[in-house]
């Protein structure tokens, strides 16, 4: 997953409305995401239930994400 953010170089002008934005690109900052599913079954007295999840995580991955 690779986020880019934008980074105004004029927040005063901008603010006030007097300038347009001037804008930079940072990025790509680039995650790895790992999904896990986690299924449960049981029963008690009465009933039988399925219980299922599933878990995600991001891990930054720095070889392929912008220097800095």
């Amino acid at each position: 997953m690779k986020f880019y953010f934008f980074h105004v170089l004029n927040p005063e002008g901008f603010a006030s409305g007097k300038e347009k934005a001037q804008l930079e690109e940072r990025g790509p900052y680039t995650y790895r995401e790992t999904r896990k599913k986690n299924d449960r079954s049981g029963s008690d007295k009465s009933e039988c239930y399925i219980q299922a999840g599933q878990y995600k995580s991001y891990e930054f991955d720095p070889e392929l994400s912008c220097p800095g």
